[in-house]
């Protein structure tokens, strides 16, 4: 095998990136990668094994120290601040580090008021699809009502318009608005509201479930809704953590799911980073994790019974779930 310097050099002008841009993709010192292909000096192995994943090179391979390092290497995160310290990004060595970290500095002292989101491309912000849709001109209540009605009135005969039917006269009005768009939300529905759930592992599974092409990275969101809600207040700004009671949406139970409604104008992850005013205090975190070992991940979770058929308990959900298993077989 050629020197490492020259095949990092040699697999970098292959898939014509620049020094600085595969700096970008690794989220690596650029003078790393400087040393390493003029002179052959390494100072990072977990640096050297994200520079690796970035040019989808054999890890074993290029990390060249036996297979026991490697394994050591990808069990070791990364952790940086945002500028007020309110947004912690973790670069994970692999999907177990992740779950190391998880239980190791969340589940005891932090589980219960956090919320979880998954994420395919580690570039897409935290937004609802009718903001990313209707950016320029913005979300007004005019839209909000029109799609509430439209939808109405296309679910006439369904179960679920039946049952609500019943109930309606009993629930304030702002109470079947989040009805109707949570319902729509979990089937296709572009609305305002932002899907999020209990589980971190619900959220591993839509950050994985797509096998389409995706960023190096995909990324797992934890939330804490505590000191979110604490913002809000101080802020007074209309966002909602919405946590609907609604039992004819099978989908948002078995998901463990609720839904932040808002900001209406640009995305979440802005927002925090400019309206926190609680110091030393990290409101959200970004687990940025490699992309290469979704099938043993998909694996895993579905021998946690977290799958398409249960997450998505309808026929839809069973013949994707067939859909999933064959893919895995291969």
């Amino acid at each position: 095998m050629k020197e490492l310097k020259e095949y990092i050099r040699s697999t970098r002008e292959e898939n014509k990136l620049t020094l600085q841009k595969l700096a970008d993709i690794s989220k690596v010192d650029p003078q790393i990668i400087e040393d390493l292909e003029e002179k052959n000096m390494i100072s990072s192995d977990v640096a050297l094994l994200r520079i690796a994943r970035s040019l989808k090179l054999d890890p074993l391979i290029i990390l060249g120290k036996g297979k026991f390092k490697y394994l050591e290497t990808r069990m070791k995160n990364e952790e940086f601040l945002s500028k007020n310290s309110c947004i912690k990004t973790i670069y994970c060595g692999s999907w177990d580090s992740f779950i190391n970290y998880y239980t190791q500095n969340m589940f005891e002292s932090k589980d219960k008021d956090l919320i979880w989101r998954g994420h395919k491309d580690s570039n897409w912000k935290l937004e609802s699809t009718l903001l990313r849709e209707y950016r320029e001109g913005g979300i007004t209540d005019d839209m909000l009502i029109a799609i509430i009605e439209k939808f109405k009135k296309s679910t006439l005969g369904n179960k679920e318009r039946i049952e609500m039917e019943k109930i309606k006269g009993n629930i304030e009005k702002d109470e079947e608005l989040m009805f109707w768009l949570s319902l729509g939300q979990h089937h296709g529905l572009k609305t305002p509201l932002l899907d999020w759930t209990y589980s971190p592992y619900v959220a591993s599974y839509f950050a994985y479930v797509d096998s389409g092409e995706a960023s190096t990275y995909r990324v797992i969101y934890a939330l804490d809704s505590e000191i979110l809600n604490m913002i809000i207040e101080m802020t007074g700004e209309d966002i909602k953590i919405v946590e609907s009671e609604n039992h004819f949406n099978k989908r948002l139970i078995n998901q463990q799911g609720l839904f932040i409604y808002g900001p209406l104008d640009y995305h979440l992850e802005k927002w925090i980073e400019e309206n926190s005013f609680i110091n030393d205090k990290v409101i959200l975190y970004k687990f940025m994790i490699p992309n290469s070992e979704r099938k043993t991940i998909l694996k895993l979770l579905n021998k946690m019974n977290i799958n398409p058929k249960s997450l998505f308990p309808d026929l839809t959900g069973a013949s994707n779930h067939v859909n999933l298993e064959i893919e895995l077989e291969i």
